[in-house]
């Protein structure tokens, strides 16, 4: 048994009190880690062509990925979608959606690309639930391009829903790396904190011992996450059939497959079971959409309700276009900046409309961009964020990922000077020091700090 005092005077009216927290250094190990409660199912995404596990040759701009073991694996081979160029970059990923009724409640996950900020600062009352990583806070610890984050507000098919919201916000549902096996496997291998992961397993391309990526630009060190789509599961796997697709303009394969009398970005292909080698058809050509020639859709979600693949009848599909699209400036209802970031939908014989604004998913920066785009039922998007959220670590005070005799002065400053705290500790949360989560940190926090520093609380 080893006993750590800790005191705090009152001197010149300042705050004075005496603590004795005393703390059993046995085995257990440090609390580290903090996956969702609830995890979404693994989705299939892809890399960019410009991602580094991409450009190292460790998979594919055109094949499908999930999540085996820690690493991004393929499970569809480009080939199989008939992308038979290394130059070939798919870039909006969906599954039918056939059976998401017209009234019922979701909320979007979606991924941004590198040059995302988002300026907004995570919510403050995700922060007390223990929830404080958005798309800003990621942006700022260099690695938001290889997650994926989920909107605090709700949609349907018609839009976003007005009654009963609370802030616009975002929170981080799938981080890059390293989060219990809800990541997706990306470089860099840090934590939600940015903090880097210790690599037990063998060498990788991506994780050679000379350090390729040291030549790389600092904006290119990321897997930037270019689609995403949670496919059905059958209980035993994916599967992974009625995929919809866009590719990236300049993809060579373009040019071959159908609708190449008019290639385009913005041309929406379709294969029924790409493990079996089915033939991609295309599903909805640009000009179906409402879009031109030079537009480039950046990311996807398909509602082919019956599911024939063509687009007809009562089909909708929702989509964001890249930063260069002509068609940004002309659809109505457009943000005049940062467009990349919104999202418009398009029904057969209509022209495009605005489905909702980048500042709805809580984007507020001109150069935000949603790179991916996929959704999940929900009726209370905080209860789900509380669900399907990586978490902070309660007791961590100096976010180094784990809880531990470390944090003991950090949680004293916490106590004694926040404003101190919060200079010293500019990348954490002093939220992360309300253990007993009654809204604030303070004395009535420190029984708990001591329970999981001795292991006996978390």
């Amino acid at each position: 048994m080893s006993t750590l005092t800790l005191r705090l005077r009152r001197t010149s009216g300042r705050i004075c009190a005496g603590l004795c927290l005393a703390a059993w250094l046995g085995p257990t190990p440090p609390v580290e880690a903090a996956p969702p409660v609830n995890p979404l199912e693994p989705p299939i995404f892809s890399f960019d062509l410009e991602s580094p596990s991409v450009g190292l040759g460790y998979v594919s701009a055109g094949d499908l990925l999930s999540l085996v073991g820690d690493e991004a694996a393929t499970v569809i081979l480009a080939e199989q979608l008939q992308l038979y160029s290394p130059a070939d970059d798919l870039d909006g990923l969906s599954t039918s959606h056939a059976w998401l009724l017209p009234g019922q409640l979701f909320v979007l996950l979606f991924s941004v690309n590198r040059a995302s900020e988002s300026l907004v600062p995570p919510d403050p009352e995700l922060i007390t639930l223990g929830l404080p990583f958005n798309a800003t806070d990621q942006a700022m610890r260099g690695h938001a391009a290889g997650d994926q984050f989920m909107s605090t507000v709700l949609f349907t098919r018609g839009g976003r829903m007005e009654r009963g919201q609370r802030a616009v916000n975002n929170v981080l549902v799938r981080n890059n790396y390293d989060e219990g096996g809800t990541d997706f496997g990306a470089v860099p291998r840090v934590d939600a904190y940015g903090n880097p992961v210790p690599n037990p397993a063998p060498a990788l391309p991506h994780m050679a011992p000379h350090n390729p990526l040291a030549e790389w630009p600092l904006r290119l060190l990321q897997d930037n996450v270019d689609a995403t789509c949670l496919f059905p599961s059958n209980g035993t796997g994916w599967e992974i059939m009625d995929v919809y697709f866009t590719l990236s303009a300049g993809s060579p394969s373009l040019y071959e497959l159908p609708g190449s009398f008019s290639p385009s970005g913005a041309n929406i292909f379709f294969n029924p079971h790409p493990a079996a080698y089915a033939q991609t058809g295309l599903y909805a050509p640009h000009g179906a959409l409402g879009l031109l020639p030079e537009d480039d859709i950046d990311a996807l979600l398909v509602f082919d309700i019956n599911a024939d693949g063509f687009f007809n009848g009562n089909d909708r599909v929702i989509f964001s276009l890249t930063y260069e699209s002509p068609s940004l400036l002309s659809i109505p209802g457009a943000s005049t900046q940062g467009a990349a970031a919104d999202l418009f939908i398009a029904a057969p014989d209509y022209p495009p409309m605005l489905f909702t604004p980048a500042a709805s998913l809580g984007l507020t920066h001109p150069a935000d961009n949603v790179d991916a785009l996929d959704l999940a039922e929900c009726v209370d998007p905080y209860a789900c964020a509380a669900d399907f959220g990586i978490r902070a670590l309660k007791g961590d005070l100096n976010c180094d990922g784990y809880v531990n005799f470390g944090d003991i002065n950090p949680f004293v400053l916490a106590l004694s000077n926040p404003i101190q705290y919060k200079n010293l500790y500019p990348g954490c949360f002093i939220q992360n020091g309300d253990i007993n989560a009654d809204g604030s940190t303070d004395f009535a926090d420190i029984n708990p700090f001591v329970a999981i520093l001795s292991g006996g609380g978390h």
